[in-house]
């Protein structure tokens, strides 16, 4: 984030689950205007080919950052997103794992008044490379401890 020198800053899963075909989608919906453009999985015409346990885990995620947060997503969790650059350098990020993408939807939601989102559907596949690094247990540890923190953040830019 802090090297990188255009206009927009794309994110997206190294493994092959997000199809890079999808690029151009997010660039034109953050060209007419929008800060924040998320390949969604959970918009109509949005797809994911994870099993059972990733999408259960998903869910239960995704529900309960957008209630908690109040956030106008409905996939607050997948990476696949184009920022544009001005905002998201302004940040000073924390986290350090999975949960740095909610970070930064949450701290640029609450620090920026006017900040637009568009979600557009995404097809998510199957992982193609490598192994997935999350353990159900850890990971639901991991995002108790991040929500902690993130209310207490939020508390702090909304005081």
């Amino acid at each position: 984030i802090e090297k990188s020198k255009g206009k927009y800053i794309l994110i997206m899963d190294a493994d092959g689950s997000h199809d890079p075909k999808s690029i151009c989608k997010l660039y034109n919906k953050a060209n007419v205007g929008y800060d924040l453009v998320i390949g969604s999985r959970y918009i109509k015409g949005g797809k994911t080919d994870n099993n059972f346990i990733l999408k259960l885990m998903s869910w239960i995620l995704n529900v309960t950052y957008k209630f908690i947060f109040n956030l106008k997503v409905n996939d607050c969790s997948n990476s696949f997103r184009l920022y544009k650059s001005e905002k998201l350098k302004k940040l000073n990020l924390v986290c350090n794992n999975f949960d740095i993408v909610e970070e930064i939807l949450i701290k640029l939601n609450y620090m920026n008044k006017d900040f637009s989102i568009k979600e557009i559907p995404i097809r998510f596949n199957k992982r193609d490379k490598g192994e997935s690094k999350r353990d159900l247990f850890k990971f639901i540890f991991s995002y108790l401890k991040t929500m902690k923190r993130l209310k207490e953040i939020k508390s702090d830019i909304v005081k």
